[in-house]
Order: structure tokens, then C-alpha cells, then sequence
């Protein structure tokens, strides 16, 4: 039987229609996942699921939605962060309920109310979650992971914490098949008090949204969601945020220079009119001209840090979710140079090529033509990366490989414009080398991830709480879109293995120095607790000023 919000919603779909899609998802992920069948109990597992999926659809049909709660698991049963499937923004079910106005932050695998909105519900900020609706937090999590993939426990985390603040995923998780209008919300306040308090469930939010306060003054982002700003007067400590890695110029360069430029183009829109605070130019050359670049950016901060004699840098990725990890390479050689690049071990990662690969990466060389056709004729899979880590273990890297990564790096940068004319001037290799610590959070993931890990591969500080993005995991999500739904996501085409040796890290990069619940509570809950943190470190270092 189908609800009132399935039958509102547009997007009814025959049984037909809903079999071809069904069948098109499981297409799409066989031939384009590196290893679809390991998290869910194999090949067999996979079928039944697509199975069970086929004889749930109704004769007489059913909404998008509905169809959208049926694949969810089978997605979901690929323990995959990076491979997911949502109906279209634009979408919107006519019916969507209410959400439960509380926001969460994540510390030590907990949730705890990082903000409210209403003025009454003050005294929660820094409560942690014990359960929602009668449903502890353990089963809550469980139910979570089966509706989305994920990476590790924080990633589970994250997806129950975006749940609570999404009508939809909030009413799947806790009453799938009667919308209420209130919730029952257990907590632990932040004095160890257990407490009890009822919310009503609301489409907007009920007042201004109050947040702890902080000590700090954190710099300001550009349109890119870039920014950054000493610390004190005499420049000791720079703090250098990287919120997003999607909107900067050079990742549209990359986009451009790839043939992916159609996927990322509504998005370059957007950013060109924030950052001109105008209606874009037609012209797509034009507008990632308008687009604020990272290599700027960071020339202006290396140059600043040279002419202070910066003792330390902090780099702020806890905000970061995504984007295009080019802004890891640009940071290794500002802060390393060419060794930093040439020398670096990060694992190796297994590519797949797939008909889904070609439709979105159009533009490749010869050399990398030869190398897809090759793996095709082996379901696409790409071991040379694989291959060439083990032997660099064994035998060291040879002139004949630095030279070979050396062509590989110029190739990589050539892509983007904008830092090329850097790379290529060589004066700012290694600019200035401060003592550089990098701030993490749950919400650390993806590309953000990647800037964290690559400077924690060259001794920089690893300060906050644990990313929820796997060192060892699947990443680099290819676009999709289902024929006759509309549903779509994105699928992995990369098997990563950062610590190929090291599962427990693979699995979490815990920073040497965790933000606990405990120094939340004893900074008040100040949202720049991890700088603080890092600041009380690079103090103890003489790293920064007493």
C-alpha cells in the first residue's frame, strides 16, 4: 500500500519501469565498482538482494520514493561512503514532514546538540545523544548503515547526524509508515544528567540558531571557500581554511582539461556569480576565469609566512567534505617542494575503466588510451599502481622512476593553469616550511581527507577528531542517473590503499592529538576547540607564542 506522500509525490512509475531501473542500478554497479559483492556477502548476496528488490515492486506500480526506499539497501550493502543514490534535487516529496530542530557535532564516535533553535533549548548545547523516539542510539546507527554505505564508524555517524536534520531520512528511520508530528529525544546534558525532552517536528526551523561561543575569530572564506589570517600581531601562527575542495579554479580547470567540465558546469555557474556577485558570463572560460584560485591564494599566504618568518601553520579541514583533491599536490610542494612529490608514499589505488568512466572522462593521452584499452580486456582494472608500490618497496625508488614521476607530475599540474605557470617559475617549491599541524574533524571527508593524510604523510600534526573518510576504502565517484526515476548518485571507481600495510589505520587516522569530550566540555563547547588544542600544542612545542 502506498502512502499519501508516495502517491503526492510526481514520479509514479509502472512495475516496468521500476524493473528496468532496478536492473540498470545493478548493471551499473557490477561493471563499474571496483569490488561490489565484498561488503554485502558476495556475488550471491548481491542477486538475491537485486532479487528480493524485483518481486517487492507492485503490479499497479509506486513512486520515486518508493522505489528510492527499495534500492537503498542494495546500495547501502556495498559499505561504500563514496557510492550512494538519492532522488533529484528537484524533487522534493509534496508531503515532507518535519525534522527535529537540533543539529549535531560528533567527538570520541558520540553525537552531542552543537546547536538549537529555540532559546529554551540553550542549556542542551553539548548534550549527547542517548536515543531518539525510543530507539537507542546503537540501534539507530544500525538502522543508518543499512540504508547508506560507509567508510567507518564516524562515517556512519555523519549519515545519522545529516538523517536527524532531513525530513525524509529522518521519517525512514523512525516511522516509515505513519509521519509524526512530535519526537521523544533522550539525552546526557553535559553536567552527566540524564534528561527527556519532546520536540515537535517542523519543516522550518523555530528561531535564530544559537551556537556555543568561541575564543576565536576564525579567517574568512572567499567565494571558493578558501581563506586565511594570522593568529597574532607578530604572525607566529597562520590559519589556513580549506572548507570545500569543489568550488576553486583550478579544480574547473582540471574539469575543463579531463572533458568533465558538463558535470561540474551548473556548479561553476554558482560559484562565478558568488564570487562576482553578479549574473555569470555565458562563456565557460569566462567564468572559471571569475572563479577565486587556490594558487593565488596560497602564494599570497607563502609569501606573507616568508616575510614573518611564520613559525607554524595551521591547516583547517574540518568543514571540508569533498571536491577535487588537485589542492593536495599544490600544498605538498609549496610546503615540501619537488622532493616532497617525487618522494611521497600514499599506497596505490586500483582503477576500474567502465562504459560509465568513458561517458564522463572524455579527454586522455595516448599512453593513458593504451593503458584502458589494456584493462578492459580484464574488467577494466588498472594494477600498475599496485604493481610499481610493492616493487618500490622492495628495491627503493630508482632514478628511473623519479624521472617517470617527475613526467607524470608535470602532466597532472599541465591540467591546471593556473598553478602550472607556478610550478613551472620553481621559485616557490618549498617556499616556507613552518612547523605544520592540520586540523581534522568527522566531517573531514573525500578530498578533504586526501590534503589531511598527504601532510600527515610528511610529519605534519594530526589535531581533532577522527576523519570519517577510510584511508583504505573505495573513492572517486563517477555520476549516474536512472532512466525512468531519475533517481541518481554517484558510484566509486577506485580501490584506495593509503596504509596498505596497516589496516587499523586504514580503517581510522586517529590524530595524535584527539579532542575528547572531557576538553570540549572544559572549553564550553568553543566550535574552535581543536584550534585551541593545537594552539596549546605548538605552545608547548615553542612553536607559537605563550
Amino acid at each position: 500500500m502506498q502512502s499519501a506522500e508516495d502517491v503526492a509525490e510526481e514520479g509514479w512509475l509502472s512495475r516496468e519501469a521500476a524493473e528496468a531501473d532496478v536492473l540498470q542500478l545493478a548493471s551499473l554497479l557490477t561493471e563499474t565498482h571496483p569490488d561490489p559483492y565484498a561488503g554485502g556477502g558476495g556475488a550471491v548476496a548481491f542477486r538475491r538482494r537485486v532479487a528480493d528488490i524485483l518481486d517487492a515492486l507492485p503490479s499497479a506500480g509506486l513512486s520515486r520514493a518508493h522505489l528510492l526506499r527499495l534500492l537503498r539497501p542494495l546500495v547501502a550493502s556495498l559499505r561504500d561512503g563514496h557510492t550512494v543514490i538519492a532522488r533529484p534535487a528537484s524533487a522534493a516529496p509534496a508531503r515532507p514532514g518535519g525534522r527535529l530542530w537540533l543539529d549535531w557535532d560528533l567527538v570520541e564516535e558520540q553525537l552531542y546538540v552543537g546547536t538549537v533553535h529555540r532559546a529554551q533549548d540553550r542549556a542542551l548545547l553539548g548534550a549527547r545523544l542517548a536515543a531518539i523516539g525510543g530507539i537507542p542510539l546503537a540501534a539507530l546507527l544500525t538502522r543508518t548503515g543499512r540504508l547508506r554505505g560507509f567508510d567507518n564508524a564516524y562515517t556512519n555517524l555523519v549519515h545519522l547526524a545529516e538523517a536527524l536534520a532531513d525530513p525524509v531520512r529522518l521519517g525512514e528511520l523512525l516511522h516509515p509508515e505513519k509521519p509524526a508530528e512530535r519526537v521523544q529525544v533522550d539525552l546526557v546534558c553535559a553536567d552527566g544528567s540524564p534528561c527527556t525532552r519532546e520536540f515537535p517536528l517542523a519543516s522550518e526551523p523555530p528561531g535564530t540558531p544559537i551556537r556555543p561561543a568561541s575564543a576565536l575569530a576564525a579567517p574568512e572564506v572567499d567565494a571558493a571557500g578558501l581563506g586565511w589570517a594570522f593568529l597574532d600581531a607578530e604572525a607566529t601562527v597562520a590559519w589556513l581554511r580549506i572548507d570545500t575542495l569543489l568550488d576553486y579554479r583550478e579544480r574547473f580547470e582540471r574539469c575543463r582539461a579531463t572533458g568533465s567540465l558538463p558535470y561540474a558546469a551548473p556548479r561553476l555557474a554558482e560559484v562565478a556569480a558568488r564570487s562576482l556577485q553578479a549574473p555569470p558570463p555565458a562563456a565557460l572560460d569566462t567564468q572559471i576565469a571569475a572563479v577565486p584560485s587556490a594558487t593565488e591564494l596560497l602564494c599570497r599566504l607563502f609569501a606573507a609566512m616568508r616575510e614573518r618568518r611564520t613559525r607554524a601553520l595551521i591547516v583547517d579541514v574540518r568543514l571540508n567534505r569533498g571536491g577535487d583533491s588537485f589542492l593536495e599536490t599544490m600544498l605538498t610542494y609549496l610546503l615540501y617542494g619537488m622532493e616532497g612529490l617525487l618522494s611521497a608514499d600514499y599506497g596505490y589505488q586500483v582503477r576500474r575503466y567502465s562504459p560509465l568512466y568513458l561517458a564522463h572522462y572524455t579527454t586522455h593521452g595516448d599512453e593513458e588510451w593504451r593503458r584502458i584499452g589494456e584493462s578492459l580486456r580484464n574488467g577494466g582494472y588498472d594494477f600498475r599502481e599496485e604493481r610499481e608500490w610493492h616493487r618500490y618497496r622492495r628495491e627503493g625508488l630508482r632514478d628511473v622512476d623519479r624521472q617517470r614521476r617527475l613526467r607524470e607530475d608535470q602532466e597532472y599540474v599541465a591540467q591546471a593553469p593556473s598553478f602550472a605557470r607556478v610550478f613551472a617559475e620553481g621559485r616557490w617549491a618549498a617556499a616556507w616550511t613552518p612547523r605544520v599541524i592540520v586540523l581534522t574533524s568527522a566531517w573531514t571527508y573525500s578530498a578533504g581527507f586526501d590534503v589531511a593524510a598527504a601532510l600527515y604523510k610528511q610529519g605534519a600534526l594530526l589535531v581533532g577528531v577522527p576523519s570519517s573518510q577510510a584511508g583504505n576504502c573505495f573513492i572517486d565517484s563517477l555520476p549516474y542517473r536512472l532512466a525512468h526515476s531519475d533517481l541518481r548518485g554517484s558510484i566509486a571507481f577506485k580501490w584506495s590503499r593509503l596504509f596498505p600495510d596497516d589496516p587499523e589505520r586504514g580503517e581510522i587516522l586517529r590524530p595524535q592529538i584527539e579532542l575528547t569530550y572531557d576538553t570540549l566540555r572544559q572549553m564550553d563547547f568553543d566550535p574552535h576547540a581543536a584550534v585551541r588544542l593545537a594552539l596549546t600544542q605548538m605552545n608547548a612545542e615553542g612553536a607559537a607564542p605563550g
